[in-house]
């Protein structure tokens, strides 16, 4: 009996959660753009999801850095969750050079770094950065979620590996709703 309310729990949790995507972003109509902002909700998402460890927290309070390297449809609708609270903190988003890489808790890889990606992903090994990309084998390549879209709809492969590697804990309402792999970066 307890593991069936649990399964209920379970089920009621991911249904508010996607609730709560859904109307992070308001949708009218079914557009490309409307695409690009619910995939901006679901990286936003992605934050309220994660645990940092408290030494990252305490260095970059009162704000969380969503950080955006390069240029692709996505990273202006990014740009408009600048300003939001999360866990009483301040949301800033900023597209970077690569030399500010540690400056990030999440780290957005656009389109246009796609043959950069494996040396970001490199230089900020085993750091406390959530890794995110729009583009195939980043998971299998070290980058921690990796967001595809499949027959219109909007998958993540998530790479428990890297993110544990790195200090960082993916919450299981977030694990459900992905492909779980685990496997370290190849070299």
């Amino acid at each position: 009996m307890q593991r069936s309310n649990s399964h209920r729990s379970i089920f009621r949790r991911i249904t508010c959660t996607i609730f709560f995507i859904l109307f992070l972003l308001p949708l009218s109509g079914h557009t490309h753009d409307d695409d690009k902002l619910f995939t901006a909700a679901f990286i936003y998402n992605f934050i309220k999801f994660t645990n940092w460890p408290d030494i990252k927290w305490e260095q970059e309070a009162p704000t969380i850095k969503l950080c955006t390297i390069g240029h692709d449809e996505l990273t202006h609708h990014l740009e408009d969750l600048n300003g939001r609270k999360i866990r009483s903190k301040t949301l800033t988003t900023k597209n970077i050079a690569p030399t500010d890489l540690y400056k990030c808790h999440l780290l957005y890889i656009a389109q246009s770094e796609k043959k950069n990606y494996k040396s970001f992903l490199q230089k900020i090994q085993n750091s406390p950065i959530l890794t995110v990309a729009h583009f195939d084998n980043f998971s299998h390549n070290g980058g921690m979620i990796e967001l595809k879209k499949v027959s219109g709809q909007t998958k993540l492969t998530i790479n428990i590996g890297s993110t544990k590697k790195s200090g960082l804990e993916i919450s299981s309402r977030l694990l459900i709703l992905a492909n779980v792999i685990n496997m370290e970066a190849n070299q």
